[in-house]
């Protein structure tokens, strides 16, 4: 099961946190392990394992353990234990099906 941990900023759970993801632009350079994605001032970072195929900045394969999500340097919260593959973790995103987590 995912784990979500809050860092020094109360976390508003109504807020579209992953809408950012969908519009945010990669940045930085992918590896097999993590990437990350940009919109404006928000930071995504995703770990992980077999990151490849890169398409637009973003695996299209390999599977998401964690991720961290920053705003202007300051982390707002971490993900661990997502454990997904990456093909269906946009399927869920894209769809809203958080059930697997």
């Amino acid at each position: 099961m995912t784990v979500m941990m809050g860092a020094n900023t109360a976390i508003d759970m109504g807020f579209p946190l992953l809408l950012g993801v969908i519009t945010s632009i990669p940045t930085g350079t992918p590896t097999a392990t993590s990437f990350s994605l940009q919109n404006g001032p928000e930071l995504y970072q995703i770990q992980g394992t077999g990151f490849a195929n890169y398409v637009n900045g973003v695996p299209t394969v390999g599977t998401v353990n964690g991720a961290t999500y920053s705003i202007s340097g300051e982390t707002i919260l971490t993900l661990t234990h997502i454990n997904q593959p990456i093909a269906i973790l946009i399927l869920d995103l894209a769809n809203g099906n958080w059930t697997d987590y």
